[in-house]
């Protein structure tokens, strides 16, 4: 009987001690992948981190460079603002020394080279011309006369000058065909009209540069 126990206590204790080194390596397993999870868990949460990082810094990189193209942008715009005035300004300045040159006795040669270039432009035998007061007190009979020989002469073009009662709101004149189908306007404002390109760049290269 005595034995028989014996025999039970060695058999129980070497069920414990197997039990035992079961559990331990159980939990050695166990403890292994749990750090292994974690490591995962740890570089999974590293490489979020870095990537939502880079991302966050090309966010606010891109952020940057749509403010600062907004700024350039409306530096721009505002460069262009003031510059159009200057512009507007200037050819304001050139509309008035136009009118003031109307009582300078350099004027009268100025007049008949607009009545030459229209009639040239018109190429038509009899022209009405339309002129505002400054104008219609030096187109006198002499000074149309002459201005018709010269126009023969120059442009080997035969053409009757007449004076419309239409009075033009500005200098220059604009001639118009007898059966007023032609029209050429070599008023002031629309001679710096067809030359406003030229005189913007004369500005901005000259004046504005």
């Amino acid at each position: 009987m005595e034995n028989q126990n014996a025999s039970s206590d060695i058999l129980r204790q070497e069920i414990l001690e197997q039990s035992k080194t079961e559990a331990e390596g159980i939990l050695e397993q166990a403890s292994k992948e749990q750090d292994r999870l974690v490591q995962k868990a740890q570089k999974e949460a590293e490489e979020i981190l870095k990537k939502t990082l880079k991302n966050a810094e090309d966010q606010a990189g891109l952020i940057k460079r749509k403010i600062l193209s907004s700024v350039h942008l409306e530096v721009k715009k505002q460069q262009l603002k003031t510059r159009e005035a200057i512009i507007v300004q200037i050819m304001k300045v050139i509309q008035d020394m136009l009118n003031d040159f109307r009582q300078s006795p350099d004027y009268a040669d100025f007049l008949r080279d607009s009545i030459i270039e229209a009639v040239t432009a018109l190429k038509t035998e009899q022209i009405q011309l339309m002129a505002g007061p400054v104008e219609k007190k030096l187109l006198k009979k002499e000074f149309i006369k002459e201005s018709e020989k010269i126009i023969q002469m120059k442009k080997k073009i035969k053409v009757t000058l007449t004076i419309m009662q239409d009075t033009l709101d500005d200098g220059g004149i604009v001639a118009v065909s007898k059966d007023g189908r032609m029209r050429y306007d070599n008023s002031f404002s629309a001679q710096i009209k067809r030359h406003e390109h030229d005189i913007r760049l004369m500005i901005v290269q000259d004046v504005l540069s």
